[in-house]
């Protein structure tokens, strides 16, 4: 058996020899890393969707047990050297929640988080469709529309797709694809590996791990600090929602935009729940980086909550804005 992106040979399971190292979710893993990594390419219970297909084709299950296939990387295990990457990889075929091609594997169960969600491919576009109540669906399509704004999500922003059968569904569009892979911290070094999402220092220690040179004050504190503005709490112990890009080809990694915005809340956070992080920032010596940034964003921010009465984030940013100064 070999652990393959796409189809490049990157770790013979049997003897144990790593055979592209750069193509590792981690450079200095060896093939007990790559076990573990396997294990944890699993669907949440809570998928409902994912366990109706478990259940439905004992001889699917098996087979994607064996392939271990998703779309938001490349990887995936095989024992027959005849078989190609773009012969049975979700990327290249077209297919639906309960019949994907030839049986091999659903691109359902390689979806992780609690709620129930499923890959849909319309046209040419494939999305991740999330079920959840309408009021987070509604919060996470907005959320996303301002953190592309604000260039700190993706520019394909999420999109609202109304109520089924009184919960809301949202349609996130894949940020990956089969060159540019989608890494999770959360599946790439376990759910164990973050305990503060919210301290960049923190944070900068897991993509520390993967190569990335120092991206805290550029990169992970304006994502904080817009998670401040949204209320948005899934961040801070979920090390799943923190990620980057890898090239499937070269191994070579970028940042990622940030994703899964679905936990914002509508609701004035509270002055502690501000000051706490504010005090972290200071202890951290981020303070003015962060009153730079919230002051490009002070207007752009605004706008976008009046256009769409959100006023409790727009308090929120005043609140952070407002008490950043102190500091």
């Amino acid at each position: 058996m070999v652990f393959k992106c796409g189809n490049i040979d990157v770790v013979d399971l049997t003897t144990g020899d790593v055979l592209n190292r750069n193509l590792l979710p981690v450079y200095s893993w060896n093939v007990e890393d790559v076990l573990k990594y396997l294990q944890r390419r699993v669907y949440a219970r809570t998928n409902t969707t994912a366990r109706i297909i478990e259940n439905r084709d004992f001889q699917q299950d098996e087979h994607e047990k064996a392939f271990k296939l998703g779309l938001s990387d490349s990887y995936w295990v095989s024992n027959d050297k005849d078989l190609k990457f773009e012969d049975i990889s979700p990327y290249y075929h077209p297919f639906n929640t309960l019949d994907f091609v030839r049986g091999f594997t659903s691109p359902t169960l390689r979806l992780a988080g609690s709620f129930d969600k499923e890959w849909q491919k319309r046209g040419n576009t494939t999305y991740i469709v999330k079920k959840q109540p309408d009021s987070s669906a509604q919060l996470e399509t907005h959320a996303s529309a301002l953190a592309a704004k604000l260039g700190v999500g993706d520019k394909k922003t999420v999109l609202y797709g109304g109520q089924v059968f009184g919960q809301g569904t949202t349609y996130i569009p894949n940020i990956s694809c089969p060159d540019n892979m989608l890494l999770d911290f959360g599946s790439v070094l376990g759910m164990e590996c973050l305990h503060n999402g919210f301290n960049p220092v923190e944070v900068q220690q897991l993509y520390s791990q993967v190569g990335f040179c120092e991206i805290t004050q550029t990169y992970i504190l304006p994502i904080s600090l817009f998670d401040m503005i949204i209320g948005n709490s899934d961040r801070k112990d979920n090390p799943g929602n923190w990620g980057f890009f890898k090239n499937s080809k070269t191994g070579e990694t970028t940042t990622a935009p940030a994703y899964d915005f679905n936990l914002a809340n509508i609701t004035r956070m509270s002055e502690k729940y501000f000051s706490q992080r504010l005090e972290l920032l200071d202890t951290l010596n981020l303070c003015p980086k962060a009153f730079s940034i919230l002051s490009e964003w002070k207007d752009t921010v605004y706008t976008f909550c009046d256009k769409r009465e959100l006023s409790s984030w727009k308090q929120n940013f005043e609140c952070i804005y407002t008490a950043i100064k102190k500091f």
